[in-house]
C-alpha cells in the first residue's frame, strides 16, 4: 500500500491512511519498514531538543502536505498502546492541521537517552535548531552523563569543539539575553544572533548585558554597531575620571558623573520603565560624547 518514490522515501496519502494496512489499536509492535498510524495514537515527546516551530513554516508545510501527504516518515517508539515521536514532530504538527488522520511511521526500540540522541542528530542535520536549543542540548548530554565534557559532545555528534564551547557559552548570559537570542531564531526583524551575543560577553555583569540587549533589539542594531557601542562603554569605563568634568550631568530624567571606575548614575525616578529609559539616554549621551 506503500508507493516508494524515485529518492526510495515513502508518500503517505490519505487514500492510504483509510486502507486496511493501518495499524490496529492493539498492535504496536517495533517494525523497521514504513507503516500507518492514527494521529490520536501519536504524541510528541517531552524533553524534545526542539521546541519552537514557525508559524508560517508550519503553515506552508500543511499546505504541502494536504496536497502531496507526507513524504518522510515519523521516526517514533512504542510507550504503552501510543507512539512517542522521536523525530518528526513538525511533519506530526502540520498533518494535524491538514486533517489527516493516519501518519506514515517507523517505529524503533529506544530508551530515553538514545531518543534523545537520535532527535538531537537529526534537528542538527536539518539545521532546525535555534542556537539557545541547541546549547541546552549539549548541556541535556553532559548533564545526564552521555559524556564528561564539550570535548566528549563534540566526538559524540562530530562537530569541533569549538562550535560546541560557543553554543555553551551562551548559557552563561542572563536568561532575557538567552530568550532574544532565541527570537531571532524565529524572527530576523528583530532579536540577537550570536555575534550579538558575542560582542555583549565582552560587559562585565549581567545587568549590563541584559541593558545593553534591550537597546539592541529595539534600535535593531548590526552586529558592527553593536560592537561599536560596546567598545564606547568599555573605553569610557577605564579612561581616568579626570579626563571629563566631575559635574553631574543631567540627561532627561537621570543624571550621571565619571566615577573611579565607569559612570556613577541617578535617576529622578524608581518606576522600571524611567529607569531604562533613563539607561537609554546615558548610553546614547555618551555614544555622542565619544563622537
Amino acid at each position: 500500500m506503500k508507493q516508494p518514490l524515485e529518492n526510495g522515501r515513502f508518500q503517505a496519502r490519505q487514500s492510504v491512511y483509510d486502507s486496511s494496512s493501518a495499524l490496529e489499536e492493539h498492535d504496536v509492535d517495533a517494525v523497521s519498514c514504513p507503516t500507518q498510524a492514527a494521529v490520536t495514537r501519536v504524541r510528541p515527546r517531552l524533553g524534545q531538543p526542539r521546541t519552537l516551530f514557525d508559524v508560517e513554516d508550519l503553515d506552508g508545510l500543511r499546505r504541502s502536505i494536504a496536497e502531496h501527504g507526507i513524504l518522510e516518515p515519523l521516526i517514533v517508539r512504542p510507550m504503552g498502546t501510543l507512539y512517542e515521536i522521536v523525530c518528526g514532530e513538525r511533519r506530526y504538527r502540520a498533518a494535524k492541521d491538514a486533517g489527516l488522520t493516519h501518519v506514515p511511521v517507523l517505529v524503533r526500540e529506544l530508551n530515553d537517552d538514545e531518543a534523545f540522541l537520535v532527535s538531537l542528530h537529526e534537528n542538527l542535520q536539518r539545521a532546525t535548531l535555534t542556537p539557545i536549543e541547541e546549547a541546552r542540548a549539549y548541556r541535556h548530554l553532559i548533564d545526564c552523563g552521555n559524556v564528561k565534557n564539550q570535548a566528549g559532545v563534540a566526538r559524540l555528534l562530530g562537530l569541533t569543539e569549538a562550535r560546541v564551547s560557543q553554543k555553551l557559552a551562551l548559557l552563561e548570559m542572563p536568561i532575557e539575553v538567552q530568550e532574544r537570542v532565541t527570537a531571532r531564531g524565529q524572527s530576523e526583524s528583530d532579536g540577537l544572533t550570536e555575534r550579538h551575543v558575542r560582542a555583549l560577553r565582552r560587559l562585565s555583569s549581567a545587568e549590563e548585558q541584559a541593558a545593553v540587549a534591550r537597546i539592541v533589539c529595539d534600535r535593531r542594531l548590526s552586529v558592527g554597531d553593536t560592537e561599536a557601542l560596546v567598545r564606547k562603554m568599555l573605553n569610557a569605563r577605564h579612561r581616568p575620571a579626570a579626563a571629563f568634568a566631575s559635574k553631574w550631568i543631567s540627561v532627561g530624567e537621570a543624571r550621571y558623573r565619571p566615577a573611579r571606575r565607569g559612570f556613577e548614575i541617578r535617576v529622578t525616578s524608581g518606576r522600571r520603565e524611567h529607569v531604562i529609559q533613563a539607561l537609554r539616554d546615558v548610553i546614547a549621551a555618551l555614544e555622542k560624547a565619544e563622537g
